[in-house]
């Protein structure tokens, strides 16, 4: 059968503090955390669970940070009660200072920008993080690709998911825009597009030399 109480919890209080030039955008999932300790009784046999439960609930996060046009992100921060990740608390969620960007870049709001260089694909235009797993992105991410050495020939598998992003089933960019792409010197595009069922838009206008791509 099944039944039980419920103890209306104190509510938690989340400020989300904005930063200039950016906007941040947090949801939340609730997730019971602790331990009920299972045991075995006979049905002539009673328990009285109160010593045994221990139960709480705590909220995981999903922070996202989206830039104004012109501007480069920050990176998103939280401080306050969190414990394994989780919040379990009162919370402050904000994000570091968004740049300028001085290139003249006009990138879309709300896309994800990611810098090619050297056939590689980059989280930061200085090339210190690379991309090389998607669950680096939201599920249904908006990516723009900035092409920083032009020099690149072949994309081949760069959005090829991973093994772990695989079986998480995180293929999910749904936008992908390289209108930023010296296409010109692009000839194989290979399994770039491979296992991506929700791709919804992708700007390949001016690949007229591509003479590969597959899945």
């Amino acid at each position: 059968g099944s039944g039980g109480t419920a103890a209306e919890a104190a509510p938690y209080r989340v400020t989300i503090q904005q930063v200039p030039h950016q906007t941040i955008e947090v949801t939340f999932t609730p997730q019971v955390t602790g331990n009920l300790t299972g045991f075995k009784k006979s049905g002539s046999q009673s328990a009285e669970l109160t010593s045994e439960a221990n139960l709480a609930l705590s909220y995981a996060f999903d922070a996202e940070v989206i830039a104004d046009s012109g501007w480069i992100k920050g990176n998103p921060t939280i401080s306050g009660a969190l414990k394994n990740g989780l919040i379990c608390g009162d919370v402050v969620i904000s994000a570091t200072e968004a740049i300028e960007d001085a290139s003249g870049l006009r990138m879309p709001v709300g896309y994800i920008p990611l810098y090619l260089s050297d056939g590689c694909l980059y989280m930061d235009k200085d090339l210190q993080g690379k991309f090389n797993n998607k669950s680096l992105v939201k599920d249904g991410a908006k990516l723009f690709i900035v092409d920083i050495t032009k020099n690149t020939t072949s994309m081949n598998g760069m959005f090829n998911p991973s093994k772990v992003s695989f079986a998480e089933g995180t293929l999910a960019e749904s936008v992908i825009d390289f209108s930023n792409v010296e296409k010109g010197a692009i000839t194989d595009l290979g399994v770039a597009f491979a296992g991506n069922q929700k791709l919804e838009s992708l700007d390949l206008s001016g690949f007229g030399n591509v003479t590969a791509m597959y899945s």
